[in-house]
């Protein structure tokens, strides 16, 4: 039963098999600015913000986020992301994504879920800072950026 991935119950990390990639622990202990971004019909549009801290062997954490996209957007749902960081400095996971902007009147839709796909250098400098490019579902492009300090 170990080898079979973990049922999502809807709280929590988004489960993710780490086990076929290698995490660095070279980046425990940093704090970074996280934001997500998105096209929302009108162009780049910042639709999240969470302060994030690397530690346990790589592992991303995202908390006290905001969501600008309303809806069914709660701080809670930073919880779900399940990032890390490989070896070669990529970023690697799932994670929802709030990318269509409620209107008063419109019906809530869930997040996208985005499953990264680690690029060598995705993480560069130090402190390190990232730029990471994804696509939503609908083929729209999105990007995660990550500010980040130590200590």
């Amino acid at each position: 039963l170990k080898n079979l991935p973990e049922i999502d119950d809807g709280t929590g990390p988004i489960p993710f098999d780490f086990r076929k990639f290698k995490l660095s622990s070279a980046y425990d202990g940093i704090a970074c600015a996280g934001e997500i971004y998105g096209n929302v019909g009108f162009g780049q549009f910042k639709l999240g913000v969470a302060k994030v801290t690397i530690s346990n062997g790589g592992h991303l954490s995202f908390e006290n986020g905001h969501w600008n996209s309303n809806g069914l957007a709660t701080p809670d749902t930073f919880a779900r992301f399940n990032l890390a960081v490989t070896d070669s400095k990529g970023i690697v996971g799932v994670m929802p994504v709030f990318n269509i902007v409620i209107e008063r009147g419109m019906v809530p839709v869930p997040p996208a879920i985005i499953k990264m796909v680690p690029k060598a250098g995705d993480l560069t400098g130090d402190p390190p800072q990232a730029r990471v490019l994804f696509k939503i579902p609908d083929d729209t492009p999105g990007r995660l950026d990550l500010f980040c300090r130590r200590g």
